[in-house]
């Protein structure tokens, strides 16, 4: 985002053929770009309508002092004139640029950890077998993988009486019955350097609970990508966790 003078502020909105990360509940994460002819129809459609709520983070909470001051796209008469932070982004990229009227607003605004407006929008898009879907963005945020499944995952720490990680075994994910303290088995977290070496059908094959009910294809594809979202972070970020719960203490945590 970039501030302009008299409490302006400049973001991008939807970027030609840069691929977006979303989620479904039957496709699960899935990537999903637009064309430059796309992008006009979205955003010609969208000048058309009047009282637009501009939200933050896609929640209920609205800035009230604004009003739309531009909208435009990116073109070889108008990328000379545009913010220097901007002259690299493809021909056909949507920009919108609000005013607001209340500088505490507009500050506030500003020093947030925002990084650009994103807009809710409608698209179909077909599956790998063919499957065609209507779809709606309602950006919930996915904060857990447990949110995005029908079981509930912890990774433990062995009791303060027991012998820490000789105790619980390798490293791995306990699963649970959703909302309830059940536990149906495990699912071993696969070593980075092994991992690495997999294709992702083979990751697919790996995400099996030992000794229980297998997951169904969606939900291990939405582990398999949630694991390796980010060049592998949240894998990552379970070792680390495994490695500091496993020290003899009783903790557990929902991921």
């Amino acid at each position: 985002m970039n501030k302009n003078q008299g409490n302006r502020v400049l973001g991008a909105i939807l970027i030609p053929e840069k691929e977006i990360e979303r989620y479904h509940n039957e496709l699960g994460f899935f990537k999903i770009k637009f064309s430059k002819e796309t992008i006009k129809e979205y955003k010609d459609d969208f000048d058309k309508k009047l009282n637009i709520p501009l939200t933050k983070s896609h929640s209920e909470e609205s800035f009230k002092s604004y009003k739309l001051s531009n909208s435009f796209l990116i073109s070889e008469n108008n990328k000379s004139s545009i913010p220097e932070s901007y002259k690299n982004y493809p021909i056909g990229t949507w920009l919108v640029e609000y005013t607001f009227n209340d500088e505490e607003e507009f500050l506030n605004l500003i020093s947030s950890d925002l990084k650009g407006f994103s807009i809710e929008l409608e698209y179909s898009i077909t599956d790998e077998n063919g499957k065609t879907y209507h779809l709606k963005d309602n950006f919930e945020r996915m904060n857990k993988l447990s949110e995005l499944l029908s079981i509930n995952i912890f990774i433990r720490g062995g009791s303060t009486g027991g012998a820490g990680r000789n105790e619980h075994g390798e490293a791995h994910f306990e699963i649970h019955k959703k909302n309830s303290l059940k536990n149906i088995g495990k699912i071993f977290m696969p070593k980075l350097s092994h991992w690495n070496e997999l294709n992702f059908k083979e990751k697919l094959s790996i995400i099996t609970i030992e000794k229980g009910e297998d997951l169904p294809k969606r939900e291990k594809k939405a582990f398999v990508k949630w694991l390796e979202k980010n060049e592998n972070e949240n894998l990552k970020r379970c070792f680390n966790e495994w490695n500091r719960i496993n020290k003899d203490n009783n903790q557990a945590i929902l991921i």
